[in-house]
């Protein structure tokens, strides 16, 4: 056994370098050959994806001066009018206790027409408005611990208006400090959601400040160049006690009489301890979505969702295969697949994401085949996991993706079955010479157990195929029995898979073992024929309907086209069949090509079933190469004289070479 699955492996890479020269003859049988897949593309950009530490270190953190290398947003809540509420990431408070945590501050007004405080009288002092060392008697009009701006704040924080209870249950307290003009001194408040600061007022005054220590400088270049004026905690130490201080957009920091009514942009901590990471990439809700990226895009947290029933997930980098097996949540459940790569010839972050109901197996040949996604992708650099949403909670939980070496098994071709007839011996053995199964002649059980076939009796032949160590076969592994369509195909309890095929009766046949011939069926007598119906007049023909309006022609057998995306050269073979074969890459200078599993021209969907002969002759650029699932034969001479070429993937139901 083991040196028969040594012969396997080494057969992969004789038939590289075979192909490579245009000397391999024709295979048959349904063997798949399993070579490194080829693609391009790097990680995300952090601004797209982030790791819970990237959260929470230098990444998104302001410079000392309020700028910042990275901008990044997060989806948190919603603001007064429904809308999801988005928010600056600005890296983790070492003031705040619980562990994991990053700042955010509000990237647009949560709340428009607050005022700082209704009045512009003082008011008596009372705990509730903060910390001293030696409290006042009194507090003035713009003392933002007795403010109307921070109850609104605290209101909001508690409100299922804004966040759900969950939402809630993650935002942590800050304790902050605030000058209090009228005594020359500070105090603490600590609250969940709290209004930034300032040291000054005018145009000199160009930064705001959030944090426990306020050492987290947010220039307006930044972080608040544009949109409302909003208010500030910070009090006026130039325009008397009824005057705070507010940040106003495009300009500075400026005072305003505390009754004026003005945006809310407040800061807050979330506890990232259950975070898994942040992605900007949207689940499918149904079917299948891909797209790209905006630069600015809020990402969402994705939290752990172990304990969730959402299902696991696991890739080979090798095959580009994605297997899914979903768990029994009631939730939607979509995997989603994120990555950045050239799309239609700018470098962009893109995602792909569809909706799972069962075990399912994507192959990097159905991503590529999208409209929004490179034309060469590699699974190791991409970003992939499961998710569901609580509804509720307004909380994505998600599994990551696990890398595995187990290669699927897409496919199996039986054959070498004798068609059952009557009076002989039903066959006991078939052939599978499917690269991955364990045996090549697996026994044959028949339905009715009978070991000679009767007279005008109907059999199915069953088959139960064994995985050999290394690879699987899953819910959606298909088969071929003597090159047609398996009856049924159903994956077993403990990984086996059974195939079965369903003949037509049998008619009158030999003797069995040489004895004397069955019995035969006595004939009926012919039945009579009946008289010739007569025949109805002609019907009149219909005048001409008028004709509608010219739609593009369908391409014909023969003609070579352009995929939809400009990114293939294919010629249609089977138009009833919908199958074309591969010309040649768009781009002659491609060092990495992967021929796609289908294109589309016009909106309609084609397999690719051929690489046609001399598609990459004499190419003295191409390096690698990726067959798609859907390739069945590869021309001669495909790649003789490309003497770059390294590495061909072979597809999963490439038959002949």
């Amino acid at each position: 056994m083991k040196k028969q699955k040594w012969i396997r492996k080494g057969m992969a890479f004789v038939l590289s370098l075979a192909m490579v020269a245009g000397l391999v003859p024709a295979m048959s049988g349904g063997a798949n050959t399993v070579q490194a897949a080829s693609g391009s593309g790097t990680e995300p950009s952090v601004s797209a994806y982030a790791t819970k530490e990237q959260l929470m270190d230098d990444t998104f953190a302001p410079n000392a001066d309020g700028t910042a290398e990275n901008i990044g947003k997060l989806v948190f809540g919603k603001n007064s009018s429904g809308n999801p509420q988005e928010w600056y990431i600005l890296g983790k408070d070492g003031g705040v206790s619980g562990g994991d945590n990053t700042i955010i501050f509000a990237a647009s007004p949560i709340a428009k027409g607050q005022v700082f405080n209704s009045s512009e009288s003082s008011t008596p002092f009372e705990p509730s408005f903060g910390v001293y060392e030696r409290d006042p008697s009194e507090v003035f009009a713009n003392h933002y611990g007795a403010s109307d701006l921070r109850v609104a704040l605290q209101n909001m924080a508690t409100s299922e208006t804004y966040f759900t209870t969950a939402e809630q249950g993650l935002m942590n307290a800050t304790t902050v400090t605030t000058k209090d003009t009228q005594i020359d001194n500070t105090y603490t408040t600590t609250d969940k959601l709290y209004a930034l600061a300032a040291d000054g007022s005018v145009s000199s005054y160009k930064t705001i400040k959030a944090g426990t220590s306020g050492s987290t400088v947010l220039a307006m270049s930044s972080y608040w160049s544009s949109g409302n004026e909003f208010w500030l905690r910070s009090p006026s130490g130039d325009y008397g006690a009824s005057v705070a201080l507010f940040a106003f957009p495009r300009f500075c920091v400026n005072g305003f009489i505390v009754n004026s009514a003005l945006a809310v942009q407040p800061a807050s901590n979330l506890n990232l301890s259950s975070v898994l990471f942040a992605s900007a990439a949207t689940a499918a809700s149904s079917d299948t979505v891909s797209n790209t990226i905006a630069s600015e895009t809020a990402m969402t947290l994705r939290f752990d969702g172990t304990g969730k029933n959402i299902g696991t997930v696991t890739y080979n980098a090798t095959t580009g295969d994605i297997k899914v097996v979903r768990g029994d949540t009631s939730q939607t459940v979509a995997l989603v697949v994120q990555g950045k790569g050239t799309v239609n010839g700018e470098e962009k972050d893109w995602y792909y994401s569809k909706q799972i109901t069962g075990t399912e197996v994507v192959n990097i040949t159905d991503i590529v085949s999208e409209t929004n996604t490179p034309a060469s992708i590699d699974l190791s650099a991409c970003k992939i996991w499961l998710e569901t949403t609580d509804s509720t909670e307004n909380l994505t939980y998600a599994v990551e993706a696990t890398e595995t070496t187990i290669i699927i098994i897409h496919s199996v071709a039986i054959t070498d079955i004798e068609t059952p007839v009557s009076n002989t011996a039903l066959d006991t053995e078939a052939s599978c010479v499917t690269t991955g199964v364990s045996s090549a002649k697996p026994q044959i059980t028949w339905t009715p157990n009978d070991s000679t076939a009767g007279y005008n009796k109907s059999y199915t032949a069953s088959i139960t195929l064994t995985a050999d160590t290394g690879y699987e076969f899953t819910d959606s592994t298909t088969a071929t029995v003597l090159d047609n369509s398996a009856t049924s195909v159903n994956k077993n309890t403990d990984g086996t898979l059974t195939v079965t095929y369903a003949f037509s009766a049998t008619a009158g046949g030999g003797s069995a073992g040489g004895g004397a011939a069955g019995p035969v069926e006595p004939q009926k007598p012919d039945t009579p024929q009946k008289p010739d119906t007569p025949q109805k007049p002609d019907t009149p023909q219909k005048s001409d309907t008028p004709q509608q309006p010219d739609t593009p022609e369908p391409p014909k057998k023969g003609d070579v086209v352009a995929d939809d995306k400009a990114s293939v050269t294919v010629e249609v073979t089977d138009v009833a069949k919908k199958e074309v074969e591969y010309k040649e890459p768009a781009n002659k200078k491609a060092k990495t090509v992967s021929i796609p599993a289908t294109v589309k021209i016009d909106g309609v969907t084609y397999k690719v079933t051929k690489v046609d002969d001399n598609a990459f002759k004499n190419n003295k650029t191409v390096t690698k190469v990726t067959v798609g699932s859907n390739i069945k034969t590869i021309g001669k001479n495909a790649f003789s004289g490309a003497t770059k070429l390294k590495t061909v993937s072979i597809g999963k139901n490439v038959t002949e070479i």
